[in-house]
């Protein structure tokens, strides 16, 4: 063999060699990601108790992983093995080559079924360890009081000692109390007011109040509630009480306390005021060995809880997870902070787990909330302890909260209470709770009467008083009489019913409910007379009556329609016009409506008679009379005296602003069962200084503070409208914080407008009040008119112009009535009626012209929009004539979604999108149940997919536009209705939606189409061009199932 085949050769199988060797090293990689693909851990999600140890396992390859987790405070893991820390949401991460494999763990926490132990000698009673399976090692601190094994207590004499369970390193306390062998144990009997009488005997009564006695400071708590949330006064700590108090002393005085502790009560003066600051300062004491650097005499982390504390006893109505927040003059968000705990469990460092202050998120500088939403405490039902450190530089604490609800983003805690300082107040001893339930709403007819019976109970025995008002004269409502009391229909409206009740060492609770009732009506209706025949909700002042009526089914041939107030013809109205108001009429008298159908053949039909009240006549402030004596120049700031004349005004009484003069003014607050009759000019100030809270002497802001408003769908602070109806409590926002109040007159409210918008702006920009990351500075603008949480609101007659943001806007709010108005506004986001998350509501005999939205019906963003999860629904809109700017809209803020609208005998015209329905893909929520009938639109947008306005979080779905019809409509314009297609949620399309007997396009006009994608069940009935054609249907993208008189013409 030559030397060339050799070589030859043996290149060959060198060759096959090293290929051997690649495919072996290459198959090895390949092998290991298969392995690494097909890996899954034994289990996704674990439930713990606080020092547990579990482990998980890898299956389905025996690579290595790299264990971590997202938070080790609470859960740590070495090797597949997990221990809980202590309770709280952890996920651990087990990363294997480029894969990574989920295990969600659940610390929950441990602790004893009893926290205090009452028994008698020889008496036993077990104790229970909740929240882990492993073993306690028990033990008694005096064994000749009271012995415990495997739990079980045993009293062995009269007096007190403490029952310790340990498990590990928790050590869980009980406190027993040993009564005599010849003594009942001391419970407390549960009452219920209501509780049925078996015999002729009445119940037994619980003992009285003062019967009461607290022998055991551990059962007191430290307390104040505002709807839900608990409310600490942070003087309680160091005040002489017996039920809040620094651990390891007792009842010591703020001196002792000092000096022993190192916490002070401080207090500072303004140089050139006598503004006082008052607050608990903690200030840790230095290395006394070093007094010049900057050690500090602090435990470590894991012995703070054997370090000096404040402690607060927290009475908790429900046990659960709180959020924690604190009100400090020392707002600075990295450097001064303090430790947490509750029921001895250390907690937290406020700074680790703070997402910020309101000082930089829309609140005054100097003194604010800083909300703790990064991680909740956990409360037990009863009585808890709540344990403040200090650390580092100290900081002075006013109060201190737990809320059920997160703090949201730029969320200022805010309390009236806080204007009259009464953190400086001290808390109510509290031993018990107030349950009892009362209606949501109850509808009567004229006349009727109900029995409500309220079943409540102290949990400490104690006797509850309850005692019931109504608000309104439309509700009678008599004395609770064994937990029952009757409500009677007086007259037609709605009333407020508060329910008060009272318990000795119980937090005073109140709850409210609603009654509407119906009007006296007489005769029958057929089916071709005006049905519905009511009294527009709220309108009924001492001298006018707005009754309202809805159409016959078959009403095509209604020429006009006669209105007759006691018996005689008072005005003809247009068969597009269902409304009428009856002026100049007498206070404090009944009037009868009923409403007479003309048809072409020459025949009538009448509807039912309806009986109404005028309101009586209430006292009448004149705001250029003594004591006010407003100057009405339009030069000189007239606010103090118009907010005095709201301020004094009485029950049922009205705030006059006369004709013939301008009344120049800032932020007005308008208050419960009061009329503001505007005659004159109500102008609002150029100033945004002027729209701002006034200062209070508890804060070093000299400009005052803004108010917690909403604007584009998120709650946040804005500075006060010019007229303010309500506010917004965001921890109780079903609560009605103004009711009964009228707008009305026949003269003007006028905003300051661009000025003030472009003045309100600049003040943002310089205090770096921004949301979001669009129009970040615009939104802290007040509106015009603010409706919040409000319930019955008539706003009528007045010329609305020049807002420096929106005009009219209601934020959760109830029975508003807007009628025979006119809205002008040209600035941006100058839209003219907005309801935000807000029902029934009317606009009526109405025109609007904005360079924005004419209407724009709102429900909340995304992601706040989600949780608040409060529709806009039952609302009713007809004569409503809106012109120039955007139209009449829905959306696009619609997260918390958008429900029975009814649009009738409108018209829209020389607008951008005419009548338009529009959401983002971000948003959530929907419109559902739209019905429109009887308009003239130029367009007709049902776009759920607009672009704008998109910062903030995704939904977990895009908006739903379901259930829709439009009938008797003509569009002058294209009508365009697209919905969604994507991939990352549930696809959804427009569906469910009718179209009958449409007229589209005009002369002007004549290429108007109907554009479609990603619809499903659309219906077209009789739609005709104006020249009787047949329209086109352009189908875009994917369509399903889109009848055309019944041809389906879609894929």
């Amino acid at each position: 063999m030559s030397i060339q085949k050799v070589c030859h050769k043996m290149s060959r199988i060198f060759f096959v060699i090293i290929l051997s060797m690649t495919v072996t090293i290459v198959g090895s990689s390949l092998s290991g990601n298969i392995y690494a693909a097909s890996a899954k851990l034994s289990k996704k999600e674990i439930k713990m108790a606080i020092s547990q140890s579990e482990k998980i396992k890898i299956k389905g390859t025996k690579k290595k992983a790299v264990w971590s987790s997202s938070n080790f405070k609470v859960a740590s893991v070495k090797k597949g093995i997990i221990t809980a820390k202590k309770r709280g949401k952890a996920t651990i991460t087990a990363k294997i080559g480029n894969k990574k494999l989920y295990c969600k763990v659940t610390v929950k926490n441990v602790k004893l079924s009893k926290r205090n132990l009452s028994l008698k000698v020889t008496q036993n009673t077990k104790l229970k360890v909740i929240g882990t399976k492993k073993k306690a090692k028990w033990n008694s601190s005096n064994k000749n009081i009271a012995t415990v094994k495997n739990g079980i207590v045993t009293g062995k004499k009269q007096g007190k000692t403490t029952i310790t369970a340990r498990i590990g390193s928790m050590k869980l306390k009980c406190n027993v109390i040993v009564n005599g062998s010849d003594t009942d144990v001391n419970v407390q009997p549960t009452y219920n007011v209501n509780q049925p009488v078996q015999t002729n005997q009445p119940p037994e009564q619980p003992k009285e109040d003062d019967d009461i006695v607290i022998e055991n400071f551990d059962e007191v708590a430290a307390y104040g509630e505002r709807d839900g949330c608990i409310v600490i006064n942070a003087a309680d700590a160091i005040e002489n009480k017996p039920y809040a108090y620094c651990n390891n002393t007792t009842l010591k005085s703020p001196k002792a306390v000092q000096e022993e502790f190192l916490w002070e009560i401080t207090e500072s003066y303004e140089n050139d005021s006598n503004k006082m600051y008052k607050g608990i300062s903690l200030t840790p004491e230095r290395d006394s060995q070093n007094p010049d650097t900057d050690e500090w005499i602090w435990p470590s982390a894991e012995d703070v809880s054997d370090a000096p504390s404040l402690c607060y006893k927290v009475f908790a109505e429900e046990e659960g997870e709180y959020y924690f927040s604190f009100y400090s003059n020392s707002p600075s968000t990295d450097s001064d902070s303090f430790h947490v705990g509750v029921n001895g469990w250390y907690e937290f460092s406020t700074t680790d787990v703070m997402s910020g202050g309101s000082d930089n998120n829309h609140a005054a500088v100097g003194a604010c909330w800083f909300y703790c939403d990064k991680q909740p405490v956990y409360l037990d039902k009863g009585v808890n302890t709540l344990n403040i450190w200090g650390k580092e530089s100290g900081i002075c604490l006013r109060q201190l909260m737990l809320s059920k609800e997160k703090p949201m983003p730029a969320r200022y805690l805010y309390f009236e209470s806080q204007k009259n300082t009464e953190w400086l107040q001290e808390s109510e001893l509290i031993t018990g709770s107030v349950t009892y339930t009362v209606p949501k709403e109850i509808n009567l007819e004229y006349g009727q009467t109900k029995d409500i019976t309220i079943d409540a109970h102290a949990s400490n025995g104690a006797k509850v008083k309850l005692s019931a008002v109504s608000s309104t004269d439309a509700v009678e409502v008599s004395d609770v009489t064994n937990g029952t009391f009757r409500i009677v229909a007086k007259k037609g409206g709605y009333s407020t019913i508060t329910v008060t009740a009272k318990a000795k060492y119980c937090t005073t609770v109140v709850k409210t409910f609603f009654v509407n009732t119906g009007y006296r009506m007489e005769g029958n209706v057929t089916s071709k007379a005006p049905q519905n025949l009511r009294v527009a909700p709220a309108t009924e002042t001492s001298d006018s009556i707005t009754v309202v009526w809805s159409k016959p089914k078959d009403y095509t041939e209604i020429v006009w329609y006669d209105v007759y107030v006691n018996g005689e013809k008072a005005a003809e109205r247009e068969p597009g016009q269902t409304h009428y108001t009856a002026e100049q009429l007498n206070a404090g008298s009944e009037y009868s409506f009923y409403v007479e159908a003309n048809y072409s053949d020459g025949t009538f039909e009448a509807s039912q008679t309806l009986y109404a009240h005028t309101d009586a006549t209430g006292v009448i402030l004149d705001i250029t009379q003594a004591p006010y004596n407003a100057a009405g120049d339009g030069k000189q700031l007239d606010t103090e005296a118009i907010q005095q004349a709201i301020d004094d005004c009485p029950y049922g009484g009205t705030v006059l602003i006369p004709e013939g003069k301008v009344f120049l003014t800032g932020a007005l607050n308008l208050k419960s069962h009061m009329t503001l009759k505007v005659e004159g000019e109500l102008k609002g100030s150029e100033n945004p200084n002027d729209y701002m809270n006034p200062d209070v002497s508890w804060d070093d802001d000299e400009l005052g503070e803004r108010i917690m408003s909403r604007f584009e769908g998120w709650e946040l602070m804005c500075l006060r409208s010019l007229l303010n109806v309500g506010y917004l409590n965001w921890q109780n926002r079903s609560e009605v914080t103004c009711e009964d109040v009228t707008i009305c007159g026949n003269g003007k409210i006028t905003g300051g407008g661009t000025a003030l918008q472009t003045a309100s702006i600049k003040m943002a920009e310089d205090n770096n009040w921004y949301v979001g990351t669009t129009n970040r500075f615009l939104r802290s603008r007040g509106f015009l008119i603010n409706i919040v949480q409000s319930k019955y609101v008539n706003l009528s007659g007045v010329h609305i112009s020049d807002s420096p943001c929106w005009t009219v806007h209601m934020i959760y709010s109830d029975t508003v009535t807007t009628h025979g108005v006119e809205i002008t506004s040209t600035i941006i986001n100058g839209d003219g009626w907005d309801p935000d998350s807000s029902r029934n509501l009317m606009l009526f005999d109405s025109k609007i012209v904005t360079g924005d939205d004419c209407v724009a019906i709102k429900s909340g963003k995304n992601p706040e929009g989600d949780k608040v999860n409060i529709p806009t629904e039952n609302v009713e809109i007809f004569d409503l004539h809106c012109t120039g700017g955007h139209g009449l809209a829905m959306g696009s803020e619609i997260s918390g979604g958008i429900n029975n609208i009814n649009i009738h005998d409108c018209t829209v015209s020389n607008t951008l999108y005419g009548l338009q329905l529009k959401g983002t893909e971000k948003r959530g929520g929907g419109i559902t149940n739209l019905y429109v009938q009887d308009c003239k639109l130029n367009l007709l947008l049902i776009k759920s997919n607009v672009g704008y306005n998109a910062d903030g979080e995704p939904a977990e779905d895009v908006p739903i536009f379901s259930g829709l019809t439009f009938r008797n409509v003509e569009v002058e314009g294209t009508i365009e209705i697209a919905g969604f297609d994507k991939t990352y949620c549930h696809n959804h399309y427009v569906n469910d939606t009718l179209f009958e007997n449409v007229t589209l396009g005009s002369k002007s006009k004549p290429n108007s189409k109907i554009v479609m994608e990603y619809c499903d069940g659309l219906k077209f009935l009789n739609v005709r061009k104006y020249n009787g054609d047949t329209p086109e249907y352009q189908l875009n993208k994917k369509n399903y199932n889109i009848l055309v008189d019944d041809n389906n013409i879609s894929e």
